[in-house]
């Protein structure tokens, strides 16, 4: 490789690990850009993603209780109120960036089906 290259050298990686085809490896390329610090690359899943994870941690911190037994949970201390309060704001307010993410993509996709219908006609 040349030094001083003047532009991008782009990368790209096949991390499809299925037949089924391209559903499990979305995930697969986002957890390999995640470890190479570049989950921006693929925004809509690593939205999906992060909102799973905050799930997980809001469900971790209900079910970590020292006093519930029996998977009853106990009352809740007031840090971890705070922490699920603010983990339910999050997860809601990544709820609707996702739904609007995919209102935009079904506008472009319809834009784009009339300007191929279009072009069909001339």
């Amino acid at each position: 490789m040349r030094k001083g290259r003047p532009g991008p050298i782009h990368w790209f990686v096949v991390t499809n690990s299925s037949d089924s085809g391209i559903g499990s490896g979305t995930f697969t390329t986002n957890n390999m850009l995640k470890l190479l610090g570049r989950q921006d690359v693929m925004p809509n899943v690593a939205r999906n993603v992060n909102l799973e994870e905050l799930e997980t941690e809001k469900s971790r911190i209900a079910l970590s209780n020292p006093k519930g037994t029996l998977g009853v949970p106990g009352p809740l201390d007031e840090t971890r109120k705070a922490r699920i309060k603010a983990l339910d704001a999050e997860i809601e307010s990544r709820k609707k960036d996702l739904e609007n993410e995919k209102q935009k993509i079904k506008k472009v996709i319809l834009l784009n089906r009339k300007k191929i219908v279009n072009l069909r006609k001339n």
